[in-house]
């Protein structure tokens, strides 16, 4: 398959599969209503056992944790965090995915807390891609402004864009949404 095909199934592929099938929309990252966590304060579990993806997850917290909006912090027992990192092999139609192990009803009808939600990195896809380790950290770094609340942008500055190649740092924009979304939840 020449280059330039592969790069437009990638870019189609990855365009729904950042998104959620959101591509279409105008909006820049915006802090979601539907959900995140109940403190600022995000205990996190890396469950990939290498050094590889230990690092990669590693360098994608140290960019949101600089942020000064939230807090990740590592806990040592997977039962006790709020949120497990990990990466799967097998062929996977998206960048990465997310499951909810457990939930807290919310007293606000528009909003939903997640206790402990899952992000699985795709081996597979990031191989097929050609990522590197970088790409990795930023594909890592999506992921986990996903799993905070923030959607997917239009906004090519933006970590959350949805385009095919994601820049190296969080925009203020990003900032600012996470400001937003976490405003007024407690440490």
């Amino acid at each position: 398959m020449n280059k330039w095909l592969r790069h437009s199934i990638l870019a189609v592929i990855l365009l729904f599969g950042i998104s959620g099938g959101m591509a279409f929309s105008s909006v820049d990252a915006q802090a979601k209503t539907i959900r995140h966590f109940e403190t600022r304060t995000i205990k996190y579990h890396i469950d990939s056992t290498g050094s590889y993806y230990q690092s990669v997850w590693g360098k994608a917290i140290n960019r949101w944790n600089k942020l000064h909006v939230v807090k990740l912090v590592k806990v040592k027992n997977a039962k006790n965090a709020n949120l497990r990192l990990s990466t799967i092999k097998k062929d996977h139609d998206y960048a990465y995915s997310y499951s909810h192990e457990s939930f807290a009803p919310s007293s606000n009808a528009s909003l939903s807390i997640y206790k402990t939600e899952k992000i699985s990195l795709s081996k597979y896809f990031m191989k097929y891609c050609g990522y590197f380790k970088y790409n990795r950290v930023d594909l890592a770094t999506q992921a986990i402004g996903d799993a905070l609340g923030l959607e997917s942008s239009g906004n090519e500055n933006s970590i959350m864009s949805r385009d095919v190649l994601l820049p190296s740092k969080i925009s203020k924009a990003d900032k600012k949404n996470l400001q937003k979304l976490y405003k007024n939840i407690p440490y």
